[in-house]
């Protein structure tokens, strides 16, 4: 793809981006739990699941440290991802379930429609299609209730469930002055 840098130049970028583990307990819990959340997520995206699943381990004991139950579903949504991509959807399932109902509880919302695609894919990948069409049904009702604003409109000026259309995706809310 045009402006798509190959895959060694991501991973390499990925993993400059990581601190060292020794460098862990100098730098903050949160950003290093985003870090370890989203590389591994890049690794998982080029087929690198041991690498991935290394970071989330680190990502899950850490949450737990830190007693940080949004990371740790976090954390077990991405460990879900890895085993639907490497043939394990009926475990992906039972573990990405449990997480997006973690997940709601905390009443987050930002990467349901990801969570939920994830989802859509174990599902399929033992047969389930009912199951995988109803998750991309929730993930496309999610993104716009979570994602669509006008243009110019930033979320934190705007009422956003005011006037959504969740079956036609058009936003009618209001802008708040």
């Amino acid at each position: 793809m045009r402006g798509c840098p190959p895959a060694q130049a991501c991973m390499a970028k990925a993993q400059r981006a990581m601190p060292k583990p020794d460098e862990y307990r100098t730098i903050q819990a949160g950003p290093l739990m985003s870090a370890l959340s989203f590389t591994s997520m890049t690794h998982c995206y080029f087929g690198n699941y041991a690498a991935a699943n290394a970071l989330l381990d680190e990502l899950l004991a850490l949450a737990d440290e830190k007693g940080a139950p949004q990371w740790k579903a976090m954390g077990i949504v991405g460990q879900g991802y890895v085993l639907a991509l490497t043939g394990k959807a009926s475990d992906a399932i039972e573990m990405l379930t449990a997480a997006i109902t973690a997940i709601r509880s905390t009443g987050a919302t930002l990467s349901m429609p990801s969570h939920l695609s994830i989802l859509a894919t174990a599902y399929a990948g033992v047969g389930q299609f009912d199951d995988a069409w109803r998750c991309i049904g929730e993930a496309k009702a999610a993104k716009i209730t979570t994602y669509s604003v006008d243009a110019g409109c930033l979320p934190a000026r705007c009422t956003p469930m005011s006037g959504f259309d969740a079956t036609g995706g058009s936003f009618t809310g209001t802008r708040v002055p």
